[in-house]
Protein backbone atom coordinates (compact mmCIF):
# COMPACT_ATOMS: atom_id res chain seq x y z
CA UNK A 1 0.00 0.00 0.00
CA UNK A 2 1.56 3.39 -1.42
CA UNK A 3 0.87 6.62 0.83
CA UNK A 4 0.88 9.50 -0.93
CA UNK A 5 2.81 12.28 1.24
CA UNK A 6 2.51 15.33 -0.50
CA UNK A 7 -0.99 14.99 0.98
CA UNK A 8 -1.58 16.97 4.49
CA UNK A 9 -3.55 14.21 6.04
CA UNK A 10 -0.76 11.86 4.92
CA UNK A 11 2.01 13.66 6.41
CA UNK A 12 1.51 12.68 9.70
CA UNK A 13 2.97 9.25 10.65
CA UNK A 14 0.04 8.20 13.41
CA UNK A 15 -2.21 7.98 10.50
CA UNK A 16 0.08 6.05 8.45
CA UNK A 17 0.53 4.06 11.22
CA UNK A 18 -3.32 3.72 12.15
CA UNK A 19 -3.94 2.33 8.75
CA UNK A 20 -1.48 -0.36 9.07
CA UNK A 21 -3.25 -1.10 12.05
CA UNK A 22 -6.57 -1.12 10.46
CA UNK A 23 -6.06 -3.85 7.72
CA UNK A 24 -6.62 -7.49 9.05
CA UNK A 25 -3.60 -9.53 6.98
CA UNK A 26 -3.92 -12.78 8.26
CA UNK A 27 -7.48 -13.09 7.41
CA UNK A 28 -6.87 -11.93 4.09
CA UNK A 29 -3.77 -14.36 3.55
CA UNK A 30 -6.36 -17.34 5.01
CA UNK A 31 -9.73 -16.23 3.24
CA UNK A 32 -8.99 -14.38 0.42
CA UNK A 33 -5.44 -15.54 -0.71
CA UNK A 34 -6.05 -18.91 0.49
CA UNK A 35 -2.32 -18.98 2.21
CA UNK A 36 -0.78 -18.29 -1.07
CA UNK A 37 1.35 -15.70 -0.15
CA UNK A 38 3.97 -14.78 3.19
CA UNK A 39 3.39 -11.83 4.96
CA UNK A 40 5.59 -8.87 4.70
CA UNK A 41 7.74 -7.24 7.45
CA UNK A 42 9.19 -4.94 4.81
CA UNK A 43 10.60 -4.44 0.92
CA UNK A 44 12.24 -7.45 0.87
CA UNK A 45 10.80 -11.51 1.08
CA UNK A 46 13.10 -14.21 2.40
CA UNK A 47 14.72 -14.83 -0.70
CA UNK A 48 16.50 -12.18 -0.08
CA UNK A 49 19.24 -13.54 2.65
CA UNK A 50 21.12 -10.69 3.58
CA UNK A 51 18.48 -8.16 3.29
CA UNK A 52 15.15 -9.58 4.98
CA UNK A 53 14.28 -8.96 8.52
CA UNK A 54 12.08 -11.06 10.75
CA UNK A 55 10.15 -8.76 12.47
CA UNK A 56 6.70 -8.29 14.13
CA UNK A 57 4.04 -7.69 11.77
CA UNK A 58 1.02 -5.24 12.76
CA UNK A 59 -1.77 -7.31 13.87
CA UNK A 60 -5.33 -5.65 13.02
CA UNK A 61 -5.71 -3.68 16.53
CA UNK A 62 -8.46 -0.84 15.88
CA UNK A 63 -8.09 -0.08 19.56
CA UNK A 64 -4.30 1.15 18.83
CA UNK A 65 -5.93 2.79 15.94
CA UNK A 66 -8.60 4.98 17.25
CA UNK A 67 -6.13 5.86 19.84
CA UNK A 68 -3.42 7.10 17.24
CA UNK A 69 -6.05 9.04 14.89
CA UNK A 70 -7.47 10.68 18.05
CA UNK A 71 -3.71 11.73 19.09
CA UNK A 72 -3.69 13.00 15.59
CA UNK A 73 -7.01 14.97 16.40
CA UNK A 74 -9.57 13.17 14.48
CA UNK A 75 -12.67 12.52 15.57
CA UNK A 76 -15.87 11.20 14.40
CA UNK A 77 -18.61 13.60 13.03
CA UNK A 78 -22.52 13.25 13.32
CA UNK A 79 -22.00 11.14 10.23
CA UNK A 80 -19.56 8.80 11.98
CA UNK A 81 -16.90 10.30 9.43
CA UNK A 82 -13.39 10.87 11.24
CA UNK A 83 -13.11 15.00 10.67
CA UNK A 84 -10.27 17.45 12.15
CA UNK A 85 -11.06 21.31 11.60
CA UNK A 86 -13.93 20.57 10.34
CA UNK A 87 -12.37 18.13 7.36
CA UNK A 88 -13.72 14.80 6.74
CA UNK A 89 -10.87 12.08 6.20
CA UNK A 90 -11.67 11.44 2.97
CA UNK A 91 -9.29 8.86 0.55
CA UNK A 92 -8.91 8.71 -3.01
CA UNK A 93 -7.75 4.89 -3.64
CA UNK A 94 -6.54 3.69 -6.92
CA UNK A 95 -6.38 0.15 -8.23
CA UNK A 96 -6.57 -1.88 -11.23
CA UNK A 97 -9.39 -3.44 -12.87
CA UNK A 98 -7.73 -7.12 -11.87
CA UNK A 99 -10.21 -8.42 -10.07
CA UNK A 100 -7.86 -10.26 -7.47
CA UNK A 101 -6.67 -6.60 -6.45
CA UNK A 102 -10.27 -4.97 -6.39
CA UNK A 103 -11.33 -8.02 -4.15
CA UNK A 104 -8.77 -7.38 -1.55
CA UNK A 105 -9.21 -3.31 -1.85
CA UNK A 106 -13.10 -4.14 -1.23
CA UNK A 107 -12.36 -6.03 2.20
CA UNK A 108 -9.77 -3.41 3.14
CA UNK A 109 -12.41 -0.54 2.17
CA UNK A 110 -14.85 -2.11 4.39
CA UNK A 111 -12.64 -2.24 7.61
CA UNK A 112 -11.33 1.27 7.03
CA UNK A 113 -14.85 2.53 6.40
CA UNK A 114 -16.31 0.80 9.44
CA UNK A 115 -13.44 2.84 11.56
CA UNK A 116 -14.84 6.77 10.23
CA UNK A 117 -12.66 6.58 6.84
CA UNK A 118 -14.42 7.92 4.00
CA UNK A 119 -13.13 5.65 0.82
CA UNK A 120 -13.36 6.46 -2.82
CA UNK A 121 -12.00 3.61 -4.85
CA UNK A 122 -11.21 4.46 -8.62
CA UNK A 123 -10.78 0.86 -10.23
CA UNK A 124 -9.04 1.98 -13.48
CA UNK A 125 -8.13 0.04 -16.75
CA UNK A 126 -4.07 -1.09 -16.89
CA UNK A 127 -3.51 1.96 -19.08
CA UNK A 128 -5.36 4.68 -16.89
CA UNK A 129 -4.22 2.92 -13.90
CA UNK A 130 -0.58 3.43 -14.40
CA UNK A 131 -0.77 7.45 -15.91
CA UNK A 132 -2.64 7.91 -12.64
CA UNK A 133 0.42 6.22 -10.18
CA UNK A 134 2.79 7.85 -12.28
CA UNK A 135 1.58 11.55 -11.86
CA UNK A 136 1.03 11.02 -8.57
CA UNK A 137 -2.98 11.12 -8.86
CA UNK A 138 -3.61 9.08 -5.81
CA UNK A 139 -3.99 8.69 -1.89
CA UNK A 140 -3.43 5.70 -2.01
CA UNK A 141 -2.50 3.14 -4.39
CA UNK A 142 -2.37 -0.72 -3.66
CA UNK A 143 -0.54 -2.65 -6.11
CA UNK A 144 2.81 -4.52 -6.27
CA UNK A 145 6.65 -4.17 -7.47
CA UNK A 146 7.82 -6.98 -9.53
CA UNK A 147 10.90 -8.62 -10.42
CA UNK A 148 13.22 -6.02 -8.70
CA UNK A 149 16.68 -8.21 -7.90
CA UNK A 150 18.66 -5.84 -5.17
CA UNK A 151 18.76 -3.31 -2.87
CA UNK A 152 19.35 -0.72 -5.49
CA UNK A 153 15.20 -0.57 -5.19
CA UNK A 154 15.75 1.18 -2.19
CA UNK A 155 16.88 4.53 -4.19
CA UNK A 156 14.73 4.12 -7.11
CA UNK A 157 11.81 3.97 -4.56
CA UNK A 158 12.19 6.22 -1.67
CA UNK A 159 14.96 8.68 -2.75
CA UNK A 160 14.00 11.75 -2.86
CA UNK A 161 16.23 12.62 -5.73
CA UNK A 162 13.74 9.61 -7.46
CA UNK A 163 10.34 11.70 -7.88
CA UNK A 164 9.11 11.37 -11.04
CA UNK A 165 9.71 11.34 -13.66
CA UNK A 166 13.14 10.27 -12.73
CA UNK A 167 12.22 7.32 -10.42
CA UNK A 168 9.82 5.18 -8.95
CA UNK A 169 9.39 7.36 -5.53
CA UNK A 170 5.56 8.46 -6.64
CA UNK A 171 4.78 8.48 -2.81
CA UNK A 172 7.15 12.23 -2.25
CA UNK A 173 8.85 10.03 0.25
CA UNK A 174 11.35 12.76 2.27
CA UNK A 175 14.52 11.63 4.57
CA UNK A 176 17.39 12.98 4.73
CA UNK A 177 18.87 10.26 6.90
CA UNK A 178 17.65 7.77 4.43
CA UNK A 179 19.02 9.59 1.17
CA UNK A 180 22.80 9.85 3.18
CA UNK A 181 22.53 5.82 4.02
CA UNK A 182 21.39 4.86 0.12
CA UNK A 183 24.39 7.43 -0.61
CA UNK A 184 26.96 5.70 0.90
CA UNK A 185 25.93 2.36 0.04
CA UNK A 186 25.65 2.99 -3.68
CA UNK A 187 29.55 3.63 -3.29
CA UNK A 188 30.82 0.67 -0.83
CA UNK A 189 32.43 -1.69 -2.36
CA UNK A 190 32.88 -3.65 0.97
CA UNK A 191 30.03 -6.14 0.88
CA UNK A 192 29.16 -6.18 4.87
CA UNK A 193 29.27 -2.33 5.50
CA UNK A 194 27.12 -2.14 2.21
CA UNK A 195 24.61 -4.68 3.57
CA UNK A 196 24.61 -2.83 6.75
CA UNK A 197 23.92 0.10 5.12
CA UNK A 198 21.31 -0.64 3.41
CA UNK A 199 19.59 -2.67 6.26
CA UNK A 200 19.67 0.63 8.06
CA UNK A 201 17.51 2.78 5.45
CA UNK A 202 15.27 0.23 5.44
CA UNK A 203 14.80 0.32 9.00
CA UNK A 204 14.44 3.65 8.38
CA UNK A 205 11.51 3.28 5.90
CA UNK A 206 9.60 0.68 7.30
CA UNK A 207 9.64 3.07 10.91
CA UNK A 208 8.21 5.67 8.72
CA UNK A 209 5.31 3.84 7.32
CA UNK A 210 6.32 4.95 4.09
CA UNK A 211 4.87 1.80 2.46
CA UNK A 212 2.23 -0.19 4.65
CA UNK A 213 3.79 -3.52 3.25
CA UNK A 214 1.25 -6.24 3.06
CA UNK A 215 2.73 -9.77 1.32
CA UNK A 216 4.95 -11.36 -0.83
CA UNK A 217 3.05 -13.87 -3.17
CA UNK A 218 4.49 -17.34 -3.52
CA UNK A 219 5.89 -18.22 -6.48
CA UNK A 220 3.92 -21.42 -8.31
CA UNK A 221 5.18 -23.51 -11.34
CA UNK A 222 2.69 -25.34 -13.56
CA UNK A 223 4.21 -27.66 -16.29
CA UNK A 224 2.78 -30.55 -18.58
CA UNK A 225 4.21 -33.95 -17.51
CA UNK A 226 5.99 -34.28 -20.87
CA UNK A 227 8.63 -31.85 -19.35
CA UNK A 228 11.35 -33.84 -18.26
CA UNK A 229 14.75 -33.35 -16.48
CA UNK A 230 13.63 -29.48 -15.49
CA UNK A 231 15.83 -27.94 -12.96
CA UNK A 232 14.09 -25.38 -11.00
CA UNK A 233 16.53 -22.85 -8.94
CA UNK A 234 15.34 -19.93 -6.99
CA UNK A 235 16.25 -16.63 -7.65
CA UNK A 236 16.05 -13.18 -5.61
CA UNK A 237 12.87 -11.89 -8.22
CA UNK A 238 9.78 -11.38 -6.04
CA UNK A 239 6.69 -10.10 -6.10
CA UNK A 240 6.02 -7.67 -2.93
CA UNK A 241 2.31 -5.93 -2.46
CA UNK A 242 2.39 -2.88 -1.13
Amino acid sequence: MEINQKRDMFKDLNVRKALSFLIPRKDILKYKLKNTAVLSTGMFSPAFVDLYQEKEIDAYDPKKARALLKLSGYEKNAKGILEKNGKELEIDCKVSNNKASVEVVEVIQNFLEKEGFKIKVSIQEWGTYMASYKAGAFDIVIGQWIGFTGPDMLSFVFHSKNTPPKGGNRISYKNEEFDKLIDAATVETFEPKRTKLYKKALDIVNNDYAYINLWHPDIIWIGSHCLKNLVLVQTTNMNIIV
